[in-house]
């Protein structure tokens, strides 16, 4: 019985900061094209690298009978988890881990009161005997594709569009206090709201252990960008995962215990390390037409130094150079209005 979290975000490196948005100035600045293009403007926007970057966060909560404790433990952490990550533009959503359980709705800081919100998503009450949790993580991560499919006309969640945002990292969290894979739950409880056959009958239902997880997250995120972290009954258990292929070892990171008393420093590891596999992401305002100019504190960047993806509008910073801390970083391109 367990609960997973998936974090994802776009940012980087524990020792910088970054900002998502920035103010920009029509008309001003410097555009490297010499030679204006019809039917664009120029524009300069202008970020301070004191905020950090995009950051997704799911929670996959096993909601089955002995996890009450765990989950009202879980409940009380969230100032541990967003600890380094705080100033992200973050986002939350839940789910548990029976067949029929939905993705929630999304918590974000501009939320009302989002601590008590948070809670109220965490704990969507004790029900059911399954413990999809790899299984619910990868139909989370692909927007309850497997429910929707699977039962058909007793579809019943409502949001059937993705909630990850583009080009961001994922880390995922699973909080659990027993272990089971695959047809092992199925066969411990085969009543799962009567829809076993068709389950069975779905190719998603056989992505259900440590390196199915692993292979989903590696062709979301080619990149590398991701991880995989434990809040487990045992460490054995966490170690077995990493030993069992290459690709599952690259992406399981750090554990703790659910049997610890507090999850306060379990919770404040797993941040600091989500804050190091963070890009440094800035998000334009428009899609740039031709060149683009960027400069940290009036210094221009050789652009072998960024990446600009148009599809996303994000001016992307190679890890070899990241600005920063009070850095001031201008981008001058020019876009159709």
């Amino acid at each position: 019985m367990l609960s997973t979290l998936v974090l994802t975000g776009a940012c980087k490196n524990s020792s910088n900061t970054l900002m998502q948005g920035g103010h920009g100035t029509e008309g001003a600045g410097n555009n490297s094209d010499s030679t204006p293009m019809a039917g664009t403007k120029p524009l300069t926007e202008s970020f301070d690298q004191s905020q950090r970057g995009v950051l997704d966060i799911l929670l996959v909560i096993d909601n089955s009978g002995s996890m009450r404790t765990i989950i009202d433990k879980v409940k009380q952490n969230l100032p541990n988890l967003l600890k380094h990550v705080e100033d992200s533009n973050w986002q939350i959503v839940a789910t548990g881990t029976q067949v029929l359980d939905c993705v929630s709705s999304i918590i974000t800081k501009q939320t009302p009161d989002y601590a008590n919100q948070y809670k109220t998503i965490v704990d969507q009450g004790i029900h059911g005997l399954s413990e999809w949790y790899f299984l619910k993580a990868i139909d989370s991560l692909h927007s309850n594709a497997l429910t929707k499919a699977s039962v058909g006309n007793l579809w019943k969640c409502a949001n059937t569009s993705t909630w990850l945002r583009d080009n961001s990292s994922i880390a995922i969290i699973i909080v659990a206090d027993q272990w089971n894979e695959c047809k092992s739950s199925y066969y411990y409880y085969s009543g799962d709201d009567g829809l076993v056959d068709i389950l069975a009958k779905d190719p998603l239902y056989e992505k259900c252990n440590s390196s199915d997880l692993a292979n989903v997250l590696k062709a979301m995120r080619p990149k590398g960008n991701t991880k995989v972290y434990g809040l487990l009954p045992d460490s054995k258990t966490w170690e077995r995962y990493k030993d069992r292929d290459s690709g599952v070892s690259s992406i399981f990171a750090t554990s703790g215990l659910v049997t610890d008393a507090s999850y306060a420093p379990i919770f404040q590891n797993i941040s600091k390390h989500v804050q190091d596999i963070l890009e440094d992401v800035f998000v334009l305002s428009h899609v740039p037409v031709g060149k683009v100019e960027v400069k940290v504190n009036s210094n221009v960047v050789s652009p072998d130094l960024y990446t600009v993806r148009a599809d996303s509008k994000q001016l992307v910073f190679d890890k070899q150079y990241i600005p920063s801390a009070g850095d001031k970083i201008n981008v001058s391109y020019r876009y159709k209005p």
